[in-house]
């Protein structure tokens, strides 16, 4: 149940909705790193080597740190001060989706820094926007799960953690963008719209 800030907020939906998580996925119970700034909108492009600032969105996808502290996918503190991960910064792989909105006006942390984070291979999720990126990377737009390997959509995070397809027709393990490995964290099951996906968690 959403613990809301402002009244105006009262028709907002949670972001990430387990369809079939009941034996499949489970929360994890992390703690977000210190260093992170809520104060901000979800990281885009560059503007993540300004700051790790950003409000995360349910189904933004999560980074292990040390012990059990995460952050965002695409944060200065994952990164470096690089932004996105390039041949000469670490490959850094997917954890899981985050479960709580965080920073903004639908903080549901109140100031704390317990989050869970979604894992569980083979579970089913719906995300809805902004909390992926439909026109990022290879795009989703024609975009619905093949039979085969060779014709599946993978989403993989981009630079500002929201999940997007893989750019090109490579996926995990082989050489991407920048000389960066696609870390893969989904697979499409189908692309309801521009406002709603259907996804296999693969972490």
């Amino acid at each position: 149940m959403l613990r809301l800030k402002d009244i105006s907020l009262v028709n907002r939906r949670r972001t990430l909705r387990a369809q079939y998580a009941q034996t499949q996925a489970y929360p994890y119970a992390a703690t977000l790193s210190p260093n992170f700034d809520r104060s901000a909108n979800q990281l885009t492009g560059a503007a993540a080597t300004a700051g790790s600032k950003a409000a995360i969105n349910p189904g933004s996808v999560a980074v292990k740190l040390a012990g059990e502290t995460v952050t965002l996918f695409g944060s200065t503190e994952a990164f470096g001060t690089g932004g996105v991960a390039t041949a000469t910064t670490p490959i850094v792989r997917p954890f899981g989706l985050f479960a709580n909105f965080v920073g903004g006006d639908m903080d549901e942390l109140f100031g704390r820094s317990e989050v869970g984070v979604w894992r569980g291979p083979t579970s089913i999720f719906e995300i809805l926007a902004p909390a992926f990126n439909d026109t990022g990377g290879a795009g989703l737009s024609t975009a619905d799960a093949g039979v085969d390997r060779t014709t599946e959509t993978y989403l993989e995070p981009g630079a500002d953690g929201r999940l997007q397809g893989v750019l090109g027709t490579t996926v995990a393990g082989t050489s991407g963008p920048g000389g960066n490995a696609h870390q893969v964290a989904a697979r499409l099951i189908r692309r309801l719209s521009a406002n709603a996906i259907i996804v296999e968690l693969l972490v």
